[in-house]
């Protein structure tokens, strides 16, 4: 049985340094161009990933996936000045809120998604325009 006794503190921490989703953003087609053409289309932006062979398959508690979710977008230099929130169900991610850019929406799904136990992320996270 895994150990939830970490704070969302610990996760964010061992989960930030443990991953760069650069490499993910290509592989899992979430560029800022691509995230934008499903923007100027307005469909719910959804994404998956195949289970690895040798990956742990069992489920994860919900309200630990949106915790470690919530976690690592907050770890995130570039996501942490968003506005999200994270829901989870039997391992599939729903992001909400409000982003800077695309490009920040592509990496918060690749975070999400590149999070052990998620197999699907749908994003309703829209782009804001900033005045400064």
């Amino acid at each position: 049985m895994p150990d939830t006794s970490r704070s969302s503190t610990d996760i964010a921490s061992s989960s930030a340094m443990s991953s760069d989703v650069s490499p993910r953003i290509t592989e899992w087609r979430l560029s800022a161009a691509e995230i934008q053409t499903d923007l100027d289309s307005g469909v719910t932006i959804v994404r998956t990933k195949d289970n690895v062979v040798g990956a742990p398959t069992g489920s994860t508690d919900d309200d630990v996936l949106k915790t470690m979710v919530k976690g690592k977008l907050q770890a995130d230099s570039q996501t942490a000045k968003a506005s999200f929130d994270v829901d989870a169900k039997k391992g599939e991610v729903m992001l909400k809120g409000t982003a800077d850019s695309a490009d920040t929406i592509g990496r918060a799904i690749a975070l999400a998604l590149d999070t052990q136990g998620v197999t699907k992320v749908s994003s309703d996270i829209k782009v804001t325009s900033t005045s400064k």
